[in-house]
């Protein structure tokens, strides 16, 4: 297309100066991305999300925790069930929770880390040693971590049972006496912190 002089406007700027309309879509573009980049580096980047599955953790196979409910979220969400991903760049804190149901007696090791796009993440494995309690006895685990990330980036939550077959993530419907509200198998949330 020509150059011609004129006057470009759209919902963000107005521009007078010599501009093809491929040019301005181009610029455009690039001023609606920096204006999103822009709202969410101003510490809205977060969300919490949940599981309502009763997940089986086989002995010896590494599991993604899934989260199957979004509560709220704003630049991360759960794609594919399992992976945390980053709609922007920058550090995060993810935390989580997980109640444990065993249900054999004896002790038992349960190993909790994180992946990064796929990969294993280094340093962040952590073995929780379930002791003797019985059959049908719940734990939870609970801590979080600081990543960086970029666009696009995804997380996942991994467990395996090394000791176990009889071990799973474990949700609970209501209860009563008294009236008690349902128990997620997994609580996620995530928040950008630089």
């Amino acid at each position: 297309m020509a150059y011609q002089e004129r006057n470009v406007h759209c919902e963000c700027c107005v521009v007078r100066k010599l501009w093809s309309r491929s040019e301005h879509r181009r610029l455009r573009l690039a001023v609606h991305a920096m204006l999103l980049v822009t709202l969410w580096a101003g510490g809205v980047v977060l969300g919490s999300f949940f599981d309502t599955t009763t997940v089986p953790l086989p002995r010896y196979v590494a599991t993604p925790v899934p989260f199957d409910t979004t509560d709220f979220a704003d630049g991360v969400s759960i794609v594919d069930g399992t992976k945390i991903t980053m709609a922007v760049g920058g550090k995060f804190n993810i935390m989580f929770s997980s109640q444990l149901e065993k249900g054999d007696a004896g002790t038992d090791l349960v190993s909790v880390w994180l992946a990064k796009d796929g990969v294993n993440a280094a340093w962040t494995n952590t073995d929780v040693v379930i002791t003797a309690s019985g059959a049908n006895s719940r734990h939870v685990v609970a801590w979080n971590f600081f990543v960086e990330a970029e666009v696009g980036t995804y997380f996942q939550l991994m467990m395996t049972s090394t000791t176990s077959s009889q071990m799973v993530i474990r949700s609970v419907a209501s209860q009563t006496n008294p009236t008690r509200p349902e128990i997620p198998g997994a609580i996620l949330t995530v928040q950008q912190v630089g």
